[in-house]
């Protein structure tokens, strides 16, 4: 499984053993289990956010909207 992200943090983050955030310790433990319950390898790729990719567009539209809810 490919997953892009625009994140250098969670990147640098999940490489990084000590004081991770609780978002980077949540995302090490879903890919601890993708890969050991389902057999499936995880791959992180940054991506720079000025790339034009139209999912990727609206994706960080849903998570503006979503983020704006109480």
């Amino acid at each position: 499984m490919l997953v892009f992200t625009d994140s250098q943090s969670i990147l640098q983050g999940s490489e990084q053993q000590q004081n991770q955030s609780s978002e980077i310790q949540s995302l090490a433990s879903i890919i601890h289990i993708v890969f050991f319950y389902y057999d499936i390898n995880v791959i992180l790729q940054w991506i720079s956010w000025h790339t034009d990719i139209s999912r990727n567009n609206k994706a960080d539209h849903r998570v503006k909207h979503g983020s704006s809810k109480p």
